[in-house]
Order: structure tokens, then C-alpha cells, then sequence
């Protein structure tokens, strides 16, 4: 009802002096509260009639009212929603984009947690470990990739731990890459990608953001939003950052990021172009 009173507000404002809009506004206000006091007497009723004290509502309208209610400032929403407390309207929304990437709840989420290990790669990593007390998680690991068995470092490491056995050697390079952070972290910079969800017509979709920091002042710089970003978005977010008037970059003589297929062997070279 609502969404039919806005539409013909709509269509009749078009074309119309400043008088006839300010009466329609007041005419859409009057139908707004109309509206609103409707419900309010058809919550009394279900009430004081049917005993109903509380609505348990399904999760598909949580979702039909959240994605409505995510479009008002807090002091509209505070004035038109009677049946529920706002900050619940909001949180639905909260929890419709969290489930959308929920891979711990549902009927249909996998199991979470260590996997399985063979009895027979726990005796060949300690075999390892035992007849190699030099070598730390990582290398056991590679040698067991090389015997043919499908392990990781992480796993390795568990293994080891849960027989007794606290070890690792690699941690010398560890404190290496640490004190080269902090002689170089004037030069130093990094950049990577996190996600953002927006509601648009097609409803929900996730969003790219590249960002950039110096990691000597901790500035950030949010280089660019993308939904599908490709390789040539990025050729241009590289000349962008790395500017020579007023780019990010500028003074920069080192840039960290993954192994991400987007950090294309065209931004690389561009990097390198500009002496990094």
C-alpha cells in the first residue's frame, strides 16, 4: 500500500509549480501516517484478539523489510517502524549479507576444522622430523610433497606439535624479514584487495576494493572499487599510484603484495618503470 501511494506521489509531482508540490508532499505525509497508524491497529489487534504478543516472522520477509529499511536514515526509520525496534530491521540486513558468505551455518555448509590425517604420513613426518632435527615445518613439508604425499606446512607443524616435538628453524627468517621492515619502512609499501557487499537491483553483490598503505605512517589509500576488475583496470591503477607530480608511491623503493593473477606482469613493470 505504501509503495502504491509513493508511485502515484511520484507521478504526480512531475511538471508541477511549487504550491501543488508542497500540497503533494503534505498529501504523501498524511498517506505515510494513515499507513502507519493502519498497522499500529492491526497490531493491537493481533494482540488483544489472537493473543499474538510477538510476530515471528520468516526469513524471506526479514529479508523483504531489511532491504527496504537499509534505504532510510535512522530517524525516519525510528518514526514509521512500530512493530519492530530498528536497530532488529538493520541487523537483519547485517545477518543477510553475512549469510550470503556463511560457510559455518546451513544444511548444506561444509564441516570446518583440522582434516584427517593418515596414520601413515603422521609416522612418515615424524620419521622425517626425528632423522632431521634441523629442518622446520616448511621443509618437512616440500619432502613430503616430493614423496608424493598432499600435505601442508600447517599440517606438518600440528602433527609435530600434538607428538611433543616444538620446533622451528625457519623462524631465523622470520626475524630477518622483520628487521628489513623496520630499515626500510620508509620505502616500504603494500597493497591488496578486501570486499564490500552493495545492494543494488540485482540485489546483493560483492565488490572489489585495491588499496594501498605506506607502512612507515600506516596511510591508506583506496586506490579503486571494481566489481569484475581485469588487467587493464589495473595497468591504469598503477600509473595512477605511481604518478610522478602526485601519485601514492612517490618516494617509494619497495611494494609487497600476493600472488594474486590481477597484480598482472604489466603492473609489475610499471612498478619497476618508476623505480621500484
Amino acid at each position: 500500500m505504501i509503495k502504491e501511494t509513493f508511485d502515484k506521489f511520484s507521478a504526480l509531482i512531475r511538471g508541477l509549480n511549487d504550491d501543488a508540490v508542497k500540497d503533494a508532499f503534505l498529501n504523501f505525509q498524511k498517506s505515510l501516517g494513515y499507513c502507519i497508524e493502519e498497522n499500529n491497529v492491526m497490531r493491537e489487534v493481533l494482540r488483544d484478539k489472537y493473543n499474538c504478543k510477538q510476530l515471528q516472522l520468516n526469513d524471506e520477509q526479514k529479508k523483504r523489510l531489511a532491504t527496504k529499511a537499509i534505504n532510510l536514515n535512522k530517524h525516519i526509520l525510528e518514526d514509521i517502524i512500530k512493530i519492530f525496534q530498528p536497530e532488529t530491521v538493520v541487523g537483519w540486513y547485517r545477518d543477510l549479507v553475512g549469510q550470503k558468505y556463511d560457510s559455518t551455518g546451513g544444511p548444506n555448509a561444509a564441516k570446518r576444522g583440522p582434516k584427517m590425517v593418515s596414520s601413515e604420513i603422521i609416522a612418515e613426518v615424524l620419521k622425517l622430523a626425528r632423522r632431521n632435527p634441523d629442518w622446520g615445518y616448511e621443509r618437512i613439508a616440500s619432502c613430503m610433497i616430493y614423496l608424493g604425499f598432499k600435505i601442508s606446512k600447517s599440517t606438518v607443524k600440528r602433527i609435530l606439535e600434538n607428538n611433543g616435538i616444538f620446533r622451528d628453524p625457519d623462524n631465523s627468517t622470520h626475524i630477518d624479514w622483520d628487521i628489513f621492515i623496520s630499515s626500510h619502512k620508509d620505502v616500504l609499501s603494500a597493497t591488496d584487495f578486501f570486499t564490500v557487499e552493495l545492494l543494488t537491483e540485482q540485489g546483493l553483490e560483492r565488490y572489489m576494493v585495491l588499496f594501498f598503505i605506506d607502512i612507515g605512517t600506516c596511510k591508506v589509500e583506496i586506490a579503486g572499487i571494481q566489481k569484475n576488475p581485469d588487467g587493464q583496470w589495473m595497468t591504469q591503477i598503477a600509473r595512477n599510484v605511481t604518478d610522478p607530480f602526485d601519485g601514492f608511491l612517490i618516494g617509494k623503493k619497495y611494494l609487497i603484495h600476493d600472488r594474486d593473477p590481477l597484480y598482472t606482469k604489466k603492473f609489475d613493470e610499471i612498478m619497476k618503470g618508476s623505480g621500484m
